[in-house]
Formats: C-alpha cells, sequence, structure tokens
C-alpha cells in the first residue's frame, strides 16, 4: 500500500519545525528522512508514527487515514509502519535477550504462528548468525545491535 503525507505541518509556534511537507512512498520503497538539525525530522516522525498529529493536512497508508487513537485503532497500522532507531543502544532494552526483544514486538501486536521460526527467519533476514539469538544488547556489536 501507499503512504503518502499531504500538506503536513506540525509542532506550532512562531516558527514550526515541520511546514506543508507532503511526499508519497511506494509499496517496498525505503525512505531516509535527512536534514539540518531543528528542520523538522522528529516531527515528521512523530507523525508518521501516530505519536502526535499534524495540526495540518493528513498522513494515510492506503486508503486508512492516520492519527494518534486508541491503541485497538493503531495495531494495524503498527503492524506495517516501523521506525529503525539511530541509536540501537538507547532503545533496546539490556536486561531482554535478542530472542526475547525480537518476539515482544509479535506478542504485543497478537502476531499468530510460530514465533521461534519467526525469530529465525528474522535473525537471518538481516544477516545475524542464530547463536546471537540468546546474547543480551551489551554482547553484540553495534553493526549487530542496529539489526536487532
Amino acid at each position: 500500500r501507499e503512504a503518502r503525507a499531504a500538506r503536513a505541518s506540525g509542532a506550532p509556534g512562531p516558527a514550526p519545525a515541520l511546514d506543508d511537507v507532503s511526499f508519497r512512498v511506494a509499496p517496498g520503497e525505503t525512505v531516509g528522512i535527512v536534514g539540518r538539525s531543528g528542520s523538522g525530522k522528529s516531527t515528521l516522525l512523530r507523525i508518521l508514527l501516530a505519536l502526535e498529529a499534524p495540526t495540518a493536512g493528513n498522513v494515510a497508508l492506503g486508503d486508512r487515514a492516520i492519527a494518534p487513537g486508541r491503541a485497538s485503532a493503531l495495531r494495524w497500522y503498527r503492524r506495517r509502519v516501523q521506525a529503525v532507531p539511530q541509536d540501537p543502544g538507547a532503545s533496546l532494552e539490556p536486561r531482554m535477550t535478542v530472542r526475547q526483544l525480537i518476539r515482544e514486538p509479535l506478542r504485543r501486536l497478537d502476531v499468530t504462528g510460530d514465533h521461534a521460526a519467526i525469530v529465525a527467519r528474522a535473525l537471518d533476514d538481516v544477516g545475524l548468525a542464530s547463536s546471537l539469538a540468546d546474547r543480551r544488547p551489551r554482547e553484540l556489536s553495534g553493526g549487530q545491535a542496529q539489526r536487532v
């Protein structure tokens, strides 16, 4: 499904961090957001992740408008749209193993199926050895942690 932001604005004030931004992302396309400090990257990310509503415009995935709301209403969206954090050290729970870190979102999003097989495939998909599944984030290299 195509994702799009239409004339989105955010962070109200005399100099909004995000003003009248529009773009489309085709299915399977990967997009990186870059810009100067204060240019609105974080505001855009919070809006795209439905953590905050745009002050103007809208965000949609396919034919569904996306906005903050009840967790149950956003479950469909959050299964399809995720952010990759820049600093894995700040986002990976240090007490959990790699296996637990991968399984936790499956559990929270009510993903059915063989979670062990899903974890094994996820590790393989990102080029991580299955032997890393029982390690904790501090036992991984920076590159390995980013892939988790």
